[in-house]
């Protein structure tokens, strides 16, 4: 089973996140976690995914490609600069490529206000995957 941890950089809540890695790790058969490697919750996940032995999928997103790809998100920003949009691209590949049977969606503020997660969130149930979103603590 493939699973997609995201959320805001900003949550510090380590138990709800760990506590669900736990329980995937000890009744799924072979948890794969698909892995953004940002600040917050995907770092939670990341650890949580290493100490019980889980498979990861690291997606870093590409600052320096200014490159819409498959994904159709357009990128607006001075080719100079880092790619504003380069965050959104990840999340796409993450949902579009990856493949994930379930997302679990973190947040510590309104989905709103988090546009990566409300992103991800929304690619993810507008393909059909069931698309967990949970508020807990900052």
């Amino acid at each position: 089973m493939r699973v997609l941890f995201s959320g805001s950089r900003t949550v510090k809540d380590h138990y709800h996140i760990e506590m669900m890695m736990a329980a995937l790790a000890q009744k799924t058969p072979k948890p794969t976690l698909i892995c953004g490697m940002a600040e917050g919750v995907d770092t939670i996940a990341h650890d949580a995914a290493e100490i019980h032995g889980m498979e990861i999928i690291k997606r870093r997103p590409n600052w320096a490609s200014h490159d819409s790809g498959e994904t159709g998100i357009v990128c607006r920003c001075d080719p100079s600069s880092t790619c504003r949009a380069a965050a959104l691209r990840r999340n796409w590949v993450m949902v579009v490529e990856d493949k994930p049977d379930v997302v679990f969606a973190y947040v510590d503020k309104p989905l709103g206000q988090s546009k990566g997660t409300k992103f991800t969130a929304e690619l993810a149930i507008s393909r059909g995957i069931p698309t967990y979103i949970t508020k807990v603590e900052g």
